[in-house]
């Protein structure tokens, strides 16, 4: 835990800002997306003023981990995993809104964003 970003820029959504902020005990239903560490993310090796072509492989710890080892450091945080979006590395969760800057703070989390049609 302790990721680079903050926590609370990691959560989309100013109402669920507020409810983990305020320490709303309800149950939010939100979409955490999984990726690598920024520190992990490869940089492209060019010359000056070249383009930036093609996509940069990860080359870590693999998508499929990254999700497991999310889906489980959620669940111990109290959080409930109802769905597994493995071509979007997301999870769907139900968590106590007080639990999302702890959910937020997982190195492995690069967003959390509210489960609702808008």
């Amino acid at each position: 835990m302790g990721g680079v970003a903050d926590p609370m820029s990691k959560i989309r959504s100013a109402s669920l800002q507020a409810r983990a902020a305020a320490g709303d005990g309800d149950t939010v239903v939100v979409v955490v997306e999984i990726g690598p560490p920024p520190q992990s993310r490869p940089t492209p090796k060019r010359e000056a003023g070249s383009p930036i072509l093609g996509a940069f492989e990860f080359t870590g710890e693999s998508d499929e981990a990254l999700i497991l080892g999310a889906k489980q450091d959620i669940e111990q945080l109290g959080g409930a995993v109802t769905t597994v979006l493995k071509w979007s590395s997301s999870l769907v969760v139900e968590i106590p809104a007080k639990q999302l800057m702890q959910v937020a703070d997982l190195d492995a989390v690069t967003a959390v964003w509210p489960n609702e049609r808008g």
